[in-house]
């Protein structure tokens, strides 16, 4: 019988994440991936920001920042 059990192990970590790349590669077109870090700046100081990345021309947004004031 199956069980469910959590990892901490990258090996199995990579191990997903090969299994659904060739899974993808094989059904669907190259995403064109590329990472993103945008950040907005008012003098010397970054006031906001946004982590991500695009795939199939859409965005992920995985953190977006936004400073209270420039001052923070």
């Amino acid at each position: 019988m199956a069980r469910i059990e959590e990892s901490h192990l990258e090996h199995d970590e990579q191990f997903i994440r090969r299994k659904l790349n060739e899974y993808n590669l094989a059904h669907v077109q190259p995403d064109n991936h590329e990472d993103l870090c945008l950040v907005v700046i008012s003098g010397d100081n970054i006031i906001g920001g946004l982590l991500g990345g695009t795939y199939w021309d859409w965005l992920y947004v995985e953190y977006l920042l936004v400073c209270r004031s420039d001052r923070e």
